[in-house]
């Protein structure tokens, strides 16, 4: 009722954007080895631990939704001072446009808006708008992704653009608009932005990416559009 999922699912979820955090860490931090060894250790307490339950819902997730922890890209030290994350290279093309995503809602249902940040030719644009007085958190995140699409197809010189890069953290989101996942509410809105990436990808010949990261895990362009969501609720 007040928009809290459940202790089991909480817990879940707060195990994954862990695991999410510490696979990106760099191989020479002590606790990344240990998670490497932890993958190849045959004894029960693998499945029984902390760290092992943990592992086992990373797995489950990316057997169920085709996204895996392994994919964030790790981080480096300079001279073993101070971890960073090197740009990877679509942050240097000018020819791709990286954006994230964030829903929010004050209780769900509740008073829900949505937030965004485009990253494209050196500039970051801030996208946000309320979205319903009475709606849902997925409805909220779905709206975010259409903010971005919506300011791609008013660039007026798109032949510029090869790829798009959406990141959310919303795994519905994502599984809605990629991996074919049934529509159980939001169909409206859901097939508009469907229709709107098909023809964005159809007309201008660019590739439109989706790819999760983690909620609320220090990634700079996901507590910006974090910020926008809850201003525009």
């Amino acid at each position: 009722m007040a928009g809290v999922l459940p202790l089991d699912l909480r817990r879940e979820e707060m195990a994954i954007r862990d695991i999410a955090r510490l696979n990106s860490y760099s191989t020479k931090i002590p606790i990344r080895n240990k998670i490497d060894e932890w993958k190849n250790k045959e004894t029960v307490d693998k499945f029984i631990s902390p760290l092992g339950l943990m592992l086992q819902q990373a797995k489950n997730m990316r057997e169920e939704t085709d996204i895996s922890v392994d994919d964030i890209e790790p981080e480096y030290q300079f001279q073993g001072l101070q971890a960073s994350k090197s740009p990877p290279e679509y942050w240097l093309s000018p020819s791709t446009v990286v954006a994230f995503t964030d829903g929010s809602c004050q209780s769900n249902p509740g008073p829900c808006g949505a937030g965004a940040i485009v990253i494209f030719n050196n500039k970051e644009i801030e996208l946000k708008q309320p979205v319903s007085k009475r709606g849902s958190i997925l409805l909220a995140e779905l709206v975010a992704i259409k903010l971005v699409l919506d300011y791609v197809s008013r660039i007026e010189n798109k032949t510029l653009i090869e790829e798009v890069k959406i990141f959310s953290d919303s795994q519905s989101a994502i599984g809605i608009l990629t991996l074919n996942w049934k529509i159980e509410n939001h169909r409206s809105t859901s097939h508009e932005i469907i229709s709107l990436i098909k023809s964005i990808q159809k007309h201008h010949g660019i590739k439109i990416n989706f790819d999760w990261t983690p909620g609320h895990a220090d990634v700079r362009g996901n507590e910006i559009a974090d910020k926008l969501t809850k201003e525009a609720a």
